[in-house]
């Protein structure tokens, strides 16, 4: 009898309709990682851009912003926005939030796109989408409602201090790759 209940089981449960896991955002939100970035830090490593490759220096001092790239005067850094070649780009979050991962702001809308949980947010000036899988982001997509022009952050390496150690900006003027070696607090 227990062998004629147990094959009964198994038929049942092999023959049932296979039910997908369901992307659920906001049991992902609560279980992603919030990182919080220093107030003041200094960071050094390198700026890759096509074959060249310059040493950068980056601090955050008392609120403001101090950026040396070697032979790349045009290079600049704001709160708010990455400048190449005269050609400015939206950043999705302060500079320092971008190198720690500190991207969730609160009142940004959840959805699933694929394997991704998306986080969306929008002003007047622009709409910002930041991706994370396995609740660790992976990229973020800046479009300047304004002009169009879309910027893409992609996420690499994290260190386990919690900065990133590669980042990869991409623009219609081409891509920056961001290589930190080091960051003192």
């Amino acid at each position: 009898m227990k062998f004629l209940l147990f094959v009964f089981f198994l038929i049942l449960f092999s023959c049932a309709p296979k039910v997908e896991e369901r992307c659920d955002p906001r049991t992902v939100l609560r279980n992603l990682p919030r990182t919080k970035a220093p107030e003041n830090f200094k960071l050094h490593g390198y700026v890759k851009y096509g074959p060249l490759r310059f040493p950068f220096l980056f601090a955050k001092e008392k609120g403001s912003y101090r950026l040396k790239v070697a032979k790349a005067p045009r290079i600049r850094v704001f709160e708010d926005r990455f400048c190449l070649k005269g050609k400015c780009y939206l950043l999705p979050a302060p500079p320092e939030k971008v190198i720690f991962g500190e991207l969730i702001f609160g009142g940004e809308r959840a959805s699933c796109e694929g394997s991704y949980v998306v986080l969306e947010s929008s002003t007047d000036f622009y709409k910002k989408k930041v991706f994370f899988e396995g609740g660790k982001p992976v990229k973020a997509v800046v479009k300047n409602l304004k002009n169009g022009r879309t910027f893409t952050v992609l996420f690499r390496e994290r260190d386990k201090r919690g900065f990133f150690r590669e980042l990869v900006f991409k623009g219609k003027g081409g891509s920056v790759k961001l290589l930190i070696e080091e960051v003192y607090f």
